[in-house]
């Protein structure tokens, strides 16, 4: 907004900055669900699944592949929702 025939007002440079950040912040996130997720799928390879628990990693797999595709389409909030939900059903099969 121009005020007076001054200078601009730098208030929505300032909250696009904020919004470059904060998608920026939820990338990181959506990248480090993703793999701890992996890590954690990797901790109960060769092990014996039940038939919940096989589903739970298709399930996690699905997941996963999703919210890679939501990356890439730029649905930033639907790729960390489905990277939470992946992250939280593979700390299930990891519990002791």
């Amino acid at each position: 907004m121009v005020r007076n025939g001054g200078s601009s007002d730098t208030q929505g440079q300032i909250s696009y900055s904020a919004t470059d950040q904060q998608t920026l912040e939820k990338r990181k996130n959506t990248d480090a669900l993703l793999s701890a997720t992996t890590t954690n799928l990797k901790e109960i390879t060769g092990k014996q699944l039940n038939l919940g628990q096989q589903d739970m990693v298709k399930q996690i797999h699905n997941y996963m592949a999703q919210s890679k595709n939501a990356t890439k389409t730029g649905d930033i909030q639907g790729a960390n929702n489905l990277a939470v939900k992946a992250h939280l059903l593979s700390k299930e099969l990891v519990k002791p």
